[in-house]
């Protein structure tokens, strides 16, 4: 392995550290890893549709190599001659995977990841290097999501100037009569699709710029419930249904079960290990916070509960979100700051022990990273609690050896109050003063106190 850390899909990594435990059962782990290997599969089946040149073409028939190898690999018996065999096909795998994908989503034709994927597809069909399915398939996608932003379109309309909507309303047009020119019994209709598609999605990038905003003064302007991912809608949501009369709430009610709940999961999920706390009070106050969460859900629930009066629902949702936010708070005041660690061997160690924890590193990647970053002397409990981890495979080992980096580099007095910070998201660069990645409008997760924002 390369000094850079090299991450896997999170549902190989537990098989990969059950053949590297002498103790674990790995065939406990199969079906997540034959999981994983499907989604490689459909993945490849549908990229592979098309292709951009000669070098995808080559890539796709490695890709296609490597999964069978991988597959006869979990035939071999012995723990250790099975990993030999799976994990430099699994990175190469993972590489691949990743070169088409950071191609593809270049901005060739569209900054809109299904326009653009589309327009490549249509590009290549031209060139005879695409399937008529791979057309059909992405038409449908486009299809979808055009609907996506005509649904934005309509919802915020009344909030647009009379020449945004007359220019959107033309954005939208050219995308629906470009769809229905993609028409593959004749090539120069097919062609004017493109151009007509393309034109259609620089107009209505507009829209999708303006939410990007809107987004961001909705977070500075709802800061009642400080609940990562979803507070602001939350809030939006409790004071529209105190203004509607209860057989009004259904479409509310359905957003925030779809949408806004999921959404507040998948924040804590992607939160919860990259902070670290005191060891002692960590499993508590994780606890609490999921409590809170169940609690939020179970609120939401009552408020489709014709037997629980509307006002009385609501107030409990509010009490339960407040309760929520005031244990995020709690939380986030013992979290241990650790951004002033980005760029240092120190944070260098502390991304591999986040992504152990998040199960997108496995452990065999420990050893090497000690050999291809030597730790000092006095790391050696660092060093030892992270190998702890591959005896039990338990994280508290992984949480302690942050606790002990954190002891060897305390934050400064004064830490990043005037430098700019890369988002652990999409890469942007931000002002010190943004606490959203102003590109994305993502919390940065690997900042302590400002992941809790919003």
């Amino acid at each position: 392995m390369s000094t850079d850390l090299r991450y896997l899909p999170p549902n190989v990594v537990p098989y990969l550290n059950a053949l590297s435990h002498k103790g674990s059962d790995h065939q406990l782990e199969l079906d997540g890893f034959l999981l994983a290997l499907q989604q490689f599969s459909d993945w490849w089946a549908f990229q592979s549709g098309y292709s951009i040149d000669e070098e995808e073409d080559a890539q796709f028939d490695n890709l296609k190599l490597l999964h069978q190898e991988v597959r006869q690999a979990l035939e071999i018996p012995d723990k250790q001659a099975q990993l030999d065999r799976l994990v430099p096909d699994l990175y190469q795998i993972v590489t691949l995977m990743d070169h088409v994908n950071e191609r593809r989503e270049a901005p060739h034709y569209s900054p809109q990841l299904t326009v653009n994927d589309f327009l490549l597809c249509g590009a290549a069909w031209l060139k005879d290097r695409a399937d008529d399915a791979a057309v059909e398939s992405r038409l449908d996608r486009l299809q979808a999501y055009v609907g996506v932003l005509r649904h934005a379109f309509i919802g915020n309309k009344s909030r647009l100037l009379p020449e945004v909507v007359e220019a959107l309303e033309t954005g939208l047009a050219h995308l629906r009569k470009g769809m229905e020119q993609i028409d593959m019994d004749d090539r120069g209709r097919f062609q004017d699709g493109l151009a007509a598609i393309a034109e259609g999605a620089e107009i209505m990038q507009f829209l999708i710029d303006w939410q990007r905003q809107d987004v961001g003064k909705q977070i500075e302007s709802n800061p009642r419930f400080t609940i990562p991912g979803a507070g602001p809608a939350f809030q939006e949501a409790v004071e529209q249904a105190r203004q509607l009369p209860r057989e009004q709430w259904r479409r509310g009610i359905r957003y925030l079960e779809q949408s806004v709940v999921p959404q507040m999961e998948a924040s804590w999920d992607s939160m919860r290990n990259r902070i670290i706390w005191e060891p002692n009070q960590r499993l508590a106050l994780w606890e609490e916070i999921q409590l809170g969460i169940d609690d939020v859900k179970a609120a939401v629930a009552d408020l489709n509960d014709a037997e629980i009066p509307g006002g009385e629902a609501l107030d409990g949702l509010e009490q339960a979100l407040e309760t929520l936010s005031l244990s995020f708070r709690q939380a986030r005041d013992h979290s241990l700051a650790h951004q002033h660690l980005m760029g240092t061997q120190a944070g260098h160690y502390m991304e591999a022990i986040f992504g152990a924890l998040n199960q997108t590193l496995p452990f065999l990647a420990f050893p090497e990273l000690f050999h291809a970053s030597p730790p000092p002397e006095a790391w050696k409990p660092v060093v030892e609690a992270m190998l702890e981890f591959g005896v039990d495979l338990e994280p508290d080992h992984l949480f302690r050896a942050c606790c002990l980096l954190l002891q060897f580099f305390p934050p400064p007095s004064q830490q990043s109050s005037e430098q700019a910070w890369t988002c652990p998201s999409c890469g942007h660069s931000n002002q010190p003063q943004v606490v959203r990645c102003s590109n994305c409008h993502i919390a940065p997760v690997s900042v302590s106190a400002t992941v809790w924002s919003g």
